[in-house]
């Protein structure tokens, strides 16, 4: 829940400060790293330098892409692993939690303003799905 509280207050924050607060953070938001790249970019570099030291240093150094491809599948199958809370405990998040934030960041800048309008009560009953899904 840390993560989507501090989603709220950079949403809130940002919107305090304006237009072009929204724009720099928009464009951080691009930058920012998620949890799945780096746990792609952690098993790809434990995988070749694992591979690599066991030419120079023996077969035992085949442990590091094994163990980093065990937390690819165990994150696969799961939906969480190991790295994962290393990750969050860094700051990192899901990439939906990143595109939460940015759509959010959108929608106050106004870019959703020309979107066609909705029945309120159809609003409503879908923000109550969409409530009870996320609980």
């Amino acid at each position: 829940m840390a993560a989507r509280r501090r989603e709220e207050v950079n949403i809130l924050r940002y919107a305090a400060e304006g237009k072009d607060a929204i724009d720099a953070r928009l464009r951080e938001l691009d930058q920012e790293w998620d949890i799945e790249r780096a746990m792609e970019v952690n098993a790809s570099l434990f995988s070749i330098g694992g591979i690599a030291l066991s030419f120079v240093s023996g077969k035992k150094w085949l442990l590091f892409p094994l163990l980093a491809a065990g937390f690819l599948l165990q994150q696969a199958t799961q939906g969480w692993s190991y790295p994962v809370v290393l990750f969050r405990r860094l700051g990192m998040r899901y990439r939906s939690e990143i595109d939460r934030e940015r759509c959010a960041i959108k929608a106050i800048r106004g870019d959703f303003e020309n979107l066609p309008k909705i029945d309120t009560g159809v609003y409503a009953r879908v923000r109550d799905l969409l409530d009870s899904i996320e609980k």
